[in-house]
């Protein structure tokens, strides 16, 4: 509980401050800024840790989750779906070996750990309609 306190903590003071320490470039209001209608900022994201795959893609395709957390992929559908992300940051449940790839088996679920705080972008490329962003809270050193 402490920790999700601390997550909620570290969360709501970005969001007080105006400051999205996820924001990229391009993806926001402003000079240069595109506002695109699906980026993922910290105010628009959904506090899961279970992401749903479908024909349409992913639901939701935007996350915030806490560093340390395990995030789930529900795949209902026949065939597996390889989701990639760049630079290890899945990491397997147990956190000692880090992943670029994960396969979630048709009519099955897969999970792994997130263990580093910032941006994960997901997708997989044999599929375009299946990409998505977990923004990952660092936790606060304990006192």
């Amino acid at each position: 509980m402490r920790e999700f306190l601390a997550g909620l903590t570290l969360g709501s003071a970005l969001l007080m401050c105006n400051t999205d320490p996820f924001e990229r470039p391009g993806t926001s209001a402003g000079p240069g800024g595109t506002d695109a209608p699906d980026a993922c900022e910290l105010a628009s994201a959904v506090r899961t840790t279970t992401i749903h795959l479908d024909p349409a893609g992913v639901s939701p395709r935007c996350i915030v989750v806490s560093a340390g957390d395990l995030i789930t992929w529900v795949n209902p559908l026949s065939e597996p779906v390889t989701i990639r992300a760049a630079d290890d940051q899945f990491f397997t449940v147990d956190a000692t070996t880090g992943l670029s790839e994960l396969e979630v088996p048709g009519q099955g679920v897969a999970t792994v750990r997130v263990i580093h705080a910032g941006r994960v972008e997901y997708a997989a490329a044999e599929q375009p309609e299946v990409s998505g962003t977990i923004l990952v809270l660092g936790h606060e050193s304990a006192a």
